[in-house]
C-alpha cells in the first residue's frame, strides 16, 4: 500500500484509486503539468499509458474503451488548450452517458496569481459536459477527491467526471492515506405503484409503440423488452443515434431506427397512442427546426423509463413514469405486464400487422440494395453491403457514416449490444479514435470504421493510435469529396439563399483532392483506393482479413448522391 512508502507521493494516491477500480489505461497527450502523472505510470505497472497525437482522439480512445470494456474510461489532458482540443468529444461522452474521468494538470498552485501561459479556469470550461468536476489545491483534498469521482461515476445517471491536479500536489510528499475505497450505492429501484402506473397506461394501448434507447443496451436488457413488446404486440424503434444497439435487429416486431428528420419523427409517433420510451438518451435527435412544433405530438400518451431525473418528462408530459436502473425496472415491468389482465388475442393479432409490417420493411431494404449495387453505381449501399457479407462473426461496426447511416443501420445485422457504435453528440471526428479503444477493450472481436472524408478529416493522425499498438481495425473511408450532410440539410432549409442560386462555398474539399491511402501510408497503415464497384468487395475482404491496421478509400460516385436516402439532419 502507498501508505506504507517513506517516500510516497501525491500521485501515489492517484495511482492506488486507479489501481483499486480496475484501471488499466490512461489515454492522453502529455504536457509540462501533466508530466509527474505520466512519470507514475513507471511505478505502476499495471496502467499504461496509451499516447495520442490529439488530445480530442484520447478522449475518443477512453470512449470506446468505456463502451467496450464496460469499465470507467480514464484520459489525460494538457491544461487550457488540451482540455479545449478534447470538448468535442468531451461533449458526445456527455450525451452518450459515457463514464470517463478526465485529468489534467494545472501549474503549480504559487504561480496560478501571476496569470501565466495556458492558465484558465478549467472548471468553467468543462462544467456543462460532466457530471461534477473540481480543481484540486492541497494534498488533503486528494483522497476525497478521488473517492468522489469513482463514486460519481459508478452511481448513474453516468456521465463524465473532471479532475485537475496542479504538479507541486502530485509531488508532495505524505505520510499515508489509508486504502483507496470507493463508495458504490445500490441499483434504484421505482416503487410497486410507479411499477402498476405503467402498466396501466401501456395495457390501455390500441396501437403501442416502443422507443428503446442506450439505457436498454447499456442493462443487456433486450430479451425483457423483447418480452414486453410481445405482450402489448408494440411495434419497436431504437433510438435515432444510439451509441449501442439497443434491440435485436431480426425481431419480427422491430422497425427500425427512428428518424431524424424532425417530421419523420412526427409521423413515426403520431401513429401511436401510447409510446413506451426506454433510456432513451436523446430525446430530440435532430439540429434543425422545421417549425413543426414537438417531436412527440400533444395526444400521444408516454411511458418513460429511464435512470437521469432529468429525461424524465424532458419534453412531453409523462402519463406514468419509472426513475432508476433501467434492467431492474424492465424485469420488474414485464412481470407485472405478464400478470396483468390485458385482451391477449387483441395483442396477438396486432403483432401479427406489425410483424408484416416489418417484414415488408426488411424486404424493401434488401431490395432498394440490391437495386443500388446492380445499377453498378459505387455508392454508400455497396459499402453497406460488403461490409454486411464480410465482417466476422462478434465484429463491431463503427458508424461515423452521417448523411449515409440509415443503408449502414438498415442493412446491417446487430446481433448484440457492442456490435454497434455511434456517436449521438455527433461532434465529427470520435470514430477512429473511438476504434482503437474499443479494438483495445475487445481484441478478440473485429473492429470496422465506417467514415465519411469530411468526418475522417478531422483527425486523421487517429490512424498512429492503430499503427503504434498494431490494432488490426478496418478503417472504410465514404470519400464523396465533400460535406455531403451540409448538401443535403440546405435544401431542406430552402436555400441557398444567393441571388444566382450558387452553391454554397466551402462545402466541398478539393484542391488539392487528399490522397487517404499516401496519409495512411505516411503514418504505417497500409491501404488502397477503390473507385469501381467490382473492385470493392475484394478490398473490403482484404481489410477484414488483414492482422493489423487497413484503410480502404471508397471513391463515391459523386454524380449519384444517394440524395433520396434520410441522412443527418
Amino acid at each position: 500500500m502507498t501508505g506504507s512508502r517513506p517516500t510516497a507521493l501525491g500521485r501515489d494516491i492517484f495511482f492506488e484509486y486507479l489501481v483499486s477500480q480496475g484501471v488499466r489505461y490512461i489515454f492522453g497527450n502529455p504536457g509540462t503539468t501533466e508530466l509527474p502523472m505520466v512519470d507514475g505510470c513507471n511505478d505502476y505497472p499495471s496502467i499504461k499509458y496509451v499516447l495520442s497525437l490529439h488530445e480530442d482522439v484520447a478522449v475518443g480512445e477512453a470512449i470506446g474503451y468505456a463502451r467496450g470494456s464496460g469499465k470507467v474510461g480514464v484520459v489525460n489532458l494538457h491544461v487550457t488548450p488540451g482540455v479545449a482540443h478534447g470538448l468535442g468529444n468531451l461533449y458526445n461522452a456527455h450525451r452518450a452517458r459515457v463514464p470517463l474521468l478526465v485529468t489534467a494538470g494545472q501549474h503549480h498552485t504559487g504561480l496560478r496569481v501571476q496569470d501565466p501561459i495556458l492558465a484558465s479556469d478549467l472548471l468553467s470550461m468543462v462544467g456543462q459536459f460532466t457530471k461534477w468536476s473540481y480543481e484540486v489545491r492541497f494534498l488533503e483534498e486528494l483522497p476525497m477527491v478521488m473517492q468522489r469521482a469513482f463514486k460519481e461515476l459508478a452511481t448513474p445517471p453516468f456521465a463524465p467526471v473532471f479532475v485537475s491536479i496542479p504538479p507541486n500536489v502530485l509531488l508532495e510528499h505524505h505520510d499515508g492515506f489509508g486504502s483507496a475505497r470507493v463508495t458504490k450505492p445500490g441499483s434504484s429501484i421505482a416503487d410497486d405503484g410507479a411499477i402498476r402506473g405503467a402498466v396501466r397506461v401501456l395495457a390501455s394501448a390500441e396501437r403501442p409503440m416502443i422507443v428503446a434507447g442506450d439505457g436498454v443496451g447499456h442493462a443487456r436488457a433486450w430479451r425483457d423488452l423483447a418480452a414486453i413488446a410481445e405482450a402489448l404486440g408494440a411495434r419497436v424503434h431504437t433510438e435515432g443515434y444510439a451509441t449501442l444497439w439497443n434491440f435485436p435487429s431480426s425481431h419480427p416486431l422491430y422497425l427500425g431506427p427512428m428518424p431524424n428528420l424532425a417530421a419523420a419523427m412526427r409521423d413515426h409517433f403520431a401513429r401511436a397512442d401510447v409510446a413506451f420510451l426506454c433510456g432513451v438518451t436523446s430525446s430530440a435527435p435532430v439540429s434543425r427546426y422545421d417549425e413543426g412544433g414537438p417531436l412527440v405530438p400533444f395526444h400521444v400518451q408516454t411511458v418513460v423509463l429511464d435512470d437521469s431525473p432529468s429525461e424524465v418528462g424532458k419534453n412531453h408530459p409523462a402519463s406514468a413514469a419509472l426513475l432508476g436502473d433501467v434492467g431492474a425496472n424492465l424485469r420488474r415491468l414485464r412481470t407485472a405486464l405478464e400478470s396483468a389482465p390485458l385482451d391477449r388475442s387483441v395483442a396477438v393479432q396486432r403483432g401479427r400487422r406489425v410483424s408484416d409490417e416489418a417484414a415488408a420493411r426488411r424486404t424493401d431494404w434488401d431490395r432498394k440494395a440490391k437495386e443500388e449495387v446492380a445499377s453498378g453505381s459505387l455508392t454508400a449501399v455497396g459499402v453497406a453491403a460488403a461490409i454486411r457479407d464480410t465482417i466476422p462473426a462478434g465484429g463491431i461496426f463503427v458508424d461515423e457514416t452521417i448523411s449515409n447511416r440509415p443503408w449502414f443501420v438498415n442493412i446491417l445485422d446487430f446481433p448484440d449490444p457492442l456490435s454497434y457504435f455511434g456517436a449521438n453528440g455527433i461532434s465529427l471526428g470520435y470514430s477512429v479514435g473511438a476504434a482503437a479503444g474499443l479494438q483495445v477493450a475487445q481484441p478478440d472481436r473485429k473492429v470496422v470504421v465506417a467514415v465519411g472524408d469530411g468526418s475522417f478529416l478531422y483527425y486523421p493522425h487517429a490512424l498512429w493510435n492503430l499503427a503504434n499498438r498494431n490494432l488490426p481495425v478496418l478503417v472504410v473511408i465514404l470519400n464523396n469529396g465533400g460535406y455531403r450532410v451540409l448538401e443535403l440539410i440546405v435544401n431542406r432549409m430552402g436555400g441557398p439563399w444567393s441571388e444566382g442560386g450558387s452553391d454554397l462555398p466551402g462545402i466541398d474539399i478539393h484542391g488539392p483532392e487528399v490522397d487517404f491511402v499516401a496519409l495512411a501510408g505516411s503514418m504505417g497503415v497500409p491501404g488502397e483506393r477503390v473507385d469501381a464497384l467490382g473492385t470493392l468487395g475484394p478490398a473490403i475482404k482484404r481489410g477484414m482479413e488483414a492482422s493489423s491496421p487497413y484503410v480502404v478509400d471508397v471513391v463515391l460516385d459523386r454524380s449519384v448522391g444517394g440524395a433520396s436516402i434520410e441522412g443527418a439532419d
